[in-house]
């Protein structure tokens, strides 16, 4: 049985909240978020730490793992990507990639969290073993 000491929903949580923290700052409402170091590198956030930690190896065979990491770096890429324009003063690109790349790569973080978390529990529930996510 793989024990989970990571709250997968509020990572889902924090990782949504960055689009209205994007969403605020195109409209000159609050820039503030956009100095989080935990913005620019994928590692340093709270679910970047937890996936590079020695504590998810068990999680490394299930199916849906690797492309989490891909999708969590490729989140983070393109956030970087949305400040970038902001700090040019290029409103216009910072919401074209908040809109399409961006949201793009935020529904796809949130969705291999949400079938981590679905595999987890069916693991939980007896069938640690069985196929993993996306098999059926």
């Amino acid at each position: 049985m793989i024990k989970l000491n990571f709250d997968i929903d509020s990572a889902i949580g924090a990782h949504s909240a960055w689009r209205q923290y994007f969403e605020a700052a195109i409209e000159g409402i609050d820039g503030d978020k956009l100095t989080d170091p935990a913005l620019y590198d994928h590692t340093r956030c709270v679910l970047g730490a937890w996936l590079h930690s020695p504590e998810q190896q068990p999680l490394e065979r299930l199916p849906v793992f690797k492309g989490l990491i891909e999708c969590h770096e490729d989140f983070h890429l393109l956030a970087e990507k949305v400040v970038s324009h902001l700090h040019r003063g290029d409103v216009d690109a910072a919401q074209a990639v908040l809109c399409n790349q961006f949201t793009l790569a935020s529904n796809t973080l949130v969705a291999h969290l949400e079938e981590l978390r679905d595999c987890l529990a069916t693991a939980t529930d007896g069938a640690p073993d069985q196929a993993g996510p996306g098999s059926s």
